[in-house]
């Protein structure tokens, strides 16, 4: 327990997420009847009303733990979270969120999407150089987030382009063959039933690109700006 606290007291936390895709579509409720459609809408309030209450007696649950503590272990617990989320690493690769609509314009269907190759975050020094910081001794943090192959699109769907009717395998390769990456994918890796779709992709901000930005959060006391952030890129594309 020892060797954890120390190593969380002198090191980053990383977390690496790999592979995020979802894929939404429009609802065809015109076959329901009022009386369907009515209950629908309860159920939907009904587990929203579920989900605050859950959320609500977690935070109560907190609080509690939290006012059984000595001031000693609160005060440490508060620094050690503190100094975790001041130098919380966090990669994201393979992100794939798209939307697929065959119903609103049955003559023109379409699909729009946002894809992301890569995605980091990371604290740095006053020169953007990434390094472990302490709260005790500095009130200015610094963060710098870099992106790598941001798209978006939208394309318009002819028949069997639709995403949705792929088996989990296939729908998992054909999410991932859509994001830009710089390396192209393998015919060997792409569903049979459509060989090529990144080269299919109708961009409205074109890959391949890189941008960063810089992030400056002071809790200094006194007339400061408290938040500063500096987006730099050269290679945005738009259509």
């Amino acid at each position: 327990m020892t060797s954890r606290r120390t190593a969380l007291e002198s090191q980053p936390v990383k977390v690496l997420i790999d592979g995020v895709y979802l894929l939404v579509t429009a609802v065809d409720l015109s076959h329901l009847s009022p009386t369907e459609a009515f209950q629908r809408n309860v159920a939907a309030r009904v587990a929203t009303l579920v989900q605050s209450e859950k959320s609500m007696e977690l935070a109560m649950q907190m609080m509690s733990l939290d006012s059984t503590k000595s001031g000693e272990d609160t005060s440490y617990f508060q620094r050690l979270t503190a100094k975790i989320v001041d130098n919380l690493e966090v990669e994201l690769r393979n992100v794939h969120l798209r939307y697929e609509d065959t119903i609103t314009i049955p003559d023109s269907p379409f699909a729009c999407g946002v894809t992301l190759d890569a995605f980091t975050i990371s604290t740095t020094d006053n020169n953007w150089m990434e390094t472990f910081i302490a709260r005790n001794t500095k009130n200015v943090i610094h963060k710098l987030a870099k992106v790598k192959n941001a798209g978006i699109y939208w394309n318009s769907l002819a028949p069997g382009e639709t995403l949705s009717c792929l088996g989990i395998s296939d729908w998992i390769l054909a999410m991932k063959e859509f994001i830009f990456t710089s390396v192209a994918p393998s015919a060997s890796t792409s569903p049979s039933s459509c060989p090529s779709r990144r080269e299919a992709v109708r961009y409205i901000l074109q890959p391949p690109n890189t941008f960063t930005l810089k992030l400056l959060h002071n809790d200094s006391e006194g007339v400061v700006p408290k938040l500063v952030a500096v987006v730099d890129s050269s290679d945005l594309a738009l259509r």
